[in-house]
């Protein structure tokens, strides 16, 4: 199998020239450039480091790795850009709290290729970004830093994963004795477009996409339940389309296997709530609320017995798992002949 940077070069060859002409690149010239102070420079120096395989230039490309004031982001965020790219293309070997501050922009994927190259040293790192990026619907990104995590085995991320729980119950109200009803699940896509303004007298942009796709020049980022792979693009173009289609996977049904990922296996998973769903006959509003307090009960004590299975495992503490209480949502299906008596409101709160 090929290094995940020889399959990301071999993306961006084919996809244009470079501007001319471009500074000198023998080793001095460019590790000038990179000290130099203006942007421009210093992204042109990072670009031919990596062109050439200069790993001499690591240390200064290190030093160019840290935020910058705001007045100044818009062009260093192509420095930032630049300098990455570098360094993945030559193959370094950087902290992965030096990369903590580009999770969240467009050069997460970059960061995360460094990353996962020793997810064990990146572990702290991954578990502190991963919650500003957990949602019900997970992006590549997400579920890159999930798969990293799991794979090593990380303590705390099933206290994170179980503390984002939520619980769904669907209760259908019926009049007829007979009608049941199954509930259905749903998966989405969003998209997303946009224009990329390369500033004057940078070099070719290059970027990384993390994405579900096993595409043309795609290599494998984070291998999990759902492999996250990653493509590298340059061009040299001032204005760039990076808009894209972007799947995104839902969270119960990955987290789900990240924890058995933790458990040691599928069959070790324990039988944690998640979409339910209830037909109840109607006898009144007062037995409607004393059957779903009932089911509530239910199903928090489904979550505390699963929750067990991670203490039991060292996974988590006692105390972690007690403090415990995920979301729980009710909706009610009126699938009454006779509505002439409204439904109760359903009060909201943690399964209890």
């Amino acid at each position: 199998m090929r290094p995940l940077v020889s399959l990301l070069l071999l993306t961006a060859v084919a996809l244009g020239q470079e501007p001319s002409p471009p500074p000198p690149d023998d080793p001095a010239s460019v590790l000038a450039l990179l000290r130099s102070k203006a942007p421009a420079e210093a992204a042109w120096g990072a670009h031919l480091a990596g062109r050439t395989g200069l790993r001499d230039a690591v240390p200064l490309l290190l030093e160019l790795l840290p935020p910058r004031p705001a007045a100044e982001a818009k062009e260093w965020r192509f420095v930032h850009a630049a300098v990455l790219d570098a360094l993945v293309r030559l193959e370094a070997r950087v902290p992965a709290a030096v990369l903590r501050s580009h999770l969240g922009t467009a050069n997460a994927a970059a960061a995360l290729v460094l990353i996962a190259r020793d997810p064990e040293e990146g572990r702290e790192t991954l578990l502190a970004v991963l919650p500003e990026w957990l949602s019900p619907r997970l992006s590549a990104p997400a579920v890159a830093a999930g798969n990293l995590l799991a794979r090593t085995r990380t303590r705390g991320l099933a206290f994170l994963l179980l503390s984002r729980w939520t619980i769904d119950l669907t209760v259908t109200v019926t009049d007829q004795p007979d009608l049941f009803f199954g509930g259905s699940a749903s998966a989405s896509i969003s998209c997303g477009d946009g224009r990329l303004e390369v500033p004057e007298g940078f070099p070719p942009h290059a970027w990384y996409e993390a994405s579900f796709r096993k595409g043309e020049g795609a290599a494998v980022l984070a291998d999990g339940p759902t492999p996250v792979y990653v493509t590298r693009q340059e061009r040299p173009e001032r204005r760039i389309g990076v808009g894209a289609v972007s799947a995104f996977v839902d969270y119960r049904e990955t987290a789900t296997a990240w924890l058995a990922m933790l458990l040691g296996g599928k069959e070790a998973v324990p039988d944690l709530p998640g979409d339910e769903s209830e037909t109840v006959f109607f006898q009144g509003a007062d037995h409607l609320l004393g059957v779903v307090e009932a089911l509530r009960e239910r199903l928090a004590a489904r979550f505390a017995a699963g929750a067990q299975a991670f203490v039991e495992k060292g996974l988590l503490t006692a105390e972690e798992a007690a403090g415990l209480s995920p979301p729980l949502a009710v909706a009610l299906r009126d699938c009454r002949q006779d509505t002439e008596e409204p439904l109760p409101e359903m009060p909201a709160g943690p399964a209890k």
